[in-house]
């Protein structure tokens, strides 16, 4: 059924001897997400470029997907070209170029809702990338929900190539996070985490799984983020990174792991009893962490330790996106004092 078929007529019943089954990987439901990618259009839609005087964004063209966009666009340089790679939550992926071409459609198992992720193999010439994919397959019981990681490689005619999946339990619904250990070494992993409140440690090249840390407060909603991704100190085995990881549960656990090649283990945790959903905001310079929580709290806390600089109750809530620093005000838009700066944020109150 494509979307106007359902919102006319309502959803299709299943066949019988059709019905969805959790140990079936080629079912109905995917066969129809299937017929609905090809039904969609093969080229872009185009608009007149010529905007009028008081118009700041003009609309250039667009790429209709089988259902909605709730992860970001991703954007890659190509060398000649960029490219955007955008998935929606009908599992279908379009790649895109910068000028509105179509180039390639593929369709992966569950939702997209996740930020996809890449790592380009040859930074000289960056026309092999692998793009990592999170999705998730909604069940009857939160127990046997799936989440899973997809790599796909993206060729250098712009097309999409299974390499790898990985998967465990709970929904995948953040971003995966790229850690890399020495460009000489070619030692990439990946971070993957899960509604079960589970972090999984992988090689991003095969999909191996190094290692799982599950009681980590609660399911994870907001994007694990590194502390400290520069290749110049990371050239041998023994490097280390350190990544915040926060949970959405009542607690509201923070983590700081300390990861290498092989292994995690925790540095500090802290109860901040409000579930956090915005991915943290680091300042890699001065090192410390920015939460916001959905009771509308902001807070700073240092990176080494995990002690809170401060905190504040905004009022506004709740708090689901990322914040940002800027030494920039806000409102009138010139440069603030030294040593003064703004978290800027946006809540649904």
């Amino acid at each position: 059924q494509t979307i106007v078929e359902i919102l006319e007529n309502g959803r299709r019943s299943l066949p019988p001897g059709n019905k969805k089954s959790k140990n079936t990987t080629t079912s109905y439901y995917e066969d129809s997400k299937q017929m609905q990618i090809e039904q969609l259009p093969t080229h872009a839609i185009t608009y007149d470029k010529c905007s009028k005087d008081d118009e700041v964004l003009t609309k250039i063209w667009k790429i209709p997907l089988s259902m909605c966009v709730d992860s970001r666009p991703l954007v890659i340089d190509r060398g000649k070209e960029y490219v955007v790679i955008a998935g929606s939550q009908g599992g279908d992926l379009a790649c895109v170029s910068a000028s509105g071409k179509l180039l390639s459609r593929t369709i992966v198992t569950g939702k997209i809702e996740g930020d996809l992720s890449y790592l380009s193999l040859n930074s000289h010439s960056k026309m092999d990338s692998i793009i990592f994919v999170p999705s998730y397959i909604s069940n009857n019981t939160a127990a046997s929900d799936n989440g899973i990681i997809h790599a796909l490689r993206l060729s250098e005619s712009n097309t999409f190539m299974p390499l790898w999946t990985y998967t465990v339990n709970g929904e995948m619904k953040s971003r995966p996070t790229l850690c890399t250990f020495g460009d000489k070494s070619n030692c990439h992993r990946l971070l993957a985490a899960s509604y079960n409140g589970s972090l999984s440690l992988l090689d991003a090249i095969t999909g191996e799984l190094l290692q799982l840390m599950d009681a980590l407060g609660g399911a994870i909603h907001a994007d694990p983020v590194l502390l400290n991704n520069d290749i110049s100190n990371c050239q041998n085995a023994c490097a280390s990174k350190d990544v915040i990881v926060a949970s959405c549960s009542w607690k509201g656990k923070v983590t700081c792991l300390t990861i290498t090649q092989a292994f995690m283990t925790k540095k500090w945790e802290l109860d901040l009893w409000t579930p956090i959903y915005a991915s943290p905001y680091v300042n890699h310079t001065d090192l410390f962490v920015i939460l916001c929580g959905v009771d509308g709290s902001v807070r700073s806390l240092n990176c080494n330790n995990g002690v809170e600089n401060w905190k504040t109750l905004t009022g506004n809530k709740p708090i689901f996106t990322t914040s940002v620093e800027t030494c920039f005000d806000a409102i009138t838009d010139t440069p603030m004092h030294t040593n003064t700066r703004q978290i800027v944020f946006g809540s649904n109150d």
